[in-house]
């Protein structure tokens, strides 16, 4: 295991397109551009960042293992199906847990690292 920032040279801020002046964002020195779909910013879905926030541990420290629940919904972070939502089926050891992931109509089971997976909450769905 190595200490890496996990979204690295990205800062996340908090935007009301209506109301602020966001195309001055990439005109701040450090900022290369920001995060676009069409000629819009591309915003992140609510509660992830909440969520990042709350599985750090006193050091900054990324530690998404300790939230997750048995039948519990999560984001996969890492690998072929990043993004993708699963159901948390099994803890097993060394920190490998087995999800069940929609695929073709029906439920796959898929084994990952428990630190590829961001719990979620109802809302977050």
């Amino acid at each position: 295991m190595i200490e890496a920032p996990f979204f690295p040279r990205y800062l996340f801020i908090v935007l009301d397109l209506n109301r602020h002046q966001w195309r001055s964002v990439n005109g701040t020195i450090g900022v290369s551009r920001l995060v676009m779909c069409g000629d819009r910013p591309n915003p992140v879905p609510h509660g992830v960042v909440e969520a990042l926030v709350e599985a750090t541990d006193a050091l900054g420290i990324l530690q998404f293992g300790r939230k997750l629940q048995l039948g519990g919904s999560v984001r996969l972070l890492a690998g072929p199906f990043a993004e993708q939502i699963a159901i948390l089926h099994n803890l097993g050891d060394a920190g490998r847990v087995q999800v069940l992931l929609h695929i073709l109509g029906r439920q796959v089971a898929i084994s990952t690292k428990a630190n590829n997976l961001l719990p979620l909450q109802q809302d977050q769905l």
